[in-house]
């Protein structure tokens, strides 16, 4: 890792998502999926604070990634940047005024101090989803895309042209056929809009690893369907199998921060 750069997930899974990026003098979120009180929590004891996150990014309205927007937003004067569609699903909800939101569109870049962002659109089942690619005074390159149903070309060649990506790794195929889920949900999870399982994860990553990417965190990893062994196994042996035998992987906790 280059200096002064820095990533933690500060927790990720189904029950909730926020990561926390420093470039330089810049410090964002991206996704405010757990109460005010524990997205705080989680950045004190990385020695951070959200009094010092000059922005917020969402990649999606659902509530896992912004349960804890309406009460940061009432705390904290930072400006939270959404899609358009992102933004109307936020105000339906009731408890967040579109006027307090930075609107851009599925595509676009911009800048946040030290840091250069673009979006780009993710295939899930929520409207206006996208990753983000975050580059570092054109020294480092990361990518963030979770909550992906299939690997699309666009996630793939704005992947690609990253030194570190975050990507999920939501379900062991066996496990959530056995598992408790209701035959609906475990449709929707399978579908090309829902989650990526360990075997598609581990397909990407060899995609990337092949286009040069150095560094790949698995995130979001399902409480019910998946476990951190499986998943870092299944990626594991696709890497070596493709030549990759010296990779650096990891797998973001799903509590706890996990530096990346």
């Amino acid at each position: 890792m280059i200096n002064n750069f820095e990533a933690y997930t500060l927790f990720s899974g189904s029950s909730g998502n926020s990561l926390f990026v420093r470039a330089g003098d810049t410090k964002i979120l991206i996704d405010a999926g757990k109460n005010m009180k524990t997205v705080r929590t989680a950045l004190l004891s990385i020695e951070r604070d959200l009094c010092e996150i000059d922005a917020v990014f969402i990649t999606h309205a659902h509530s896992d990634h912004t349960i804890g927007l309406p009460v940061i937003l009432r705390n904290y004067p930072m400006p939270v940047h959404v899609t358009y569609d992102t933004a109307v699903q936020l105000v339906e909800k009731g408890n967040i005024e579109y006027s307090r939101l930075s609107v851009h569109n599925v595509r676009e870049s911009f800048k946040i101090g030290d840091l250069e962002i673009r979006s780009f659109v993710t295939p899930h089942d929520c409207r206006g989803s996208v990753g983000y690619i975050l580059n570092y005074a054109g020294e480092y390159r990361m990518g963030i895309c979770t909550d992906t149903g299939c690997i699309s070309k666009e996630m793939v060649e704005e992947l690609s042209l990253c030194d570190g990506v975050i990507i999920e790794a939501n379900y062991d195929e066996k496990m959530l056929r056995e598992g408790p889920y209701p035959y609906v949900l475990k449709k929707r999870i399978e579908a090309n809009t829902g989650h990526l399982s360990n075997t598609n994860a581990s397909r990407l990553c060899c995609m990337l690893a092949n286009a040069g990417v150095k560094k790949i965190m698995l995130a979001h990893l399902s409480k019910e369907n998946n476990l951190p062994e499986l998943a870092l196994k299944k990626c594991c042996a696709a890497l070596y199998e493709s030549g990759h035998t010296d990779f650096d992987i990891t797998v973001a906790d799903r509590n706890v921060p996990t530096r990346f």
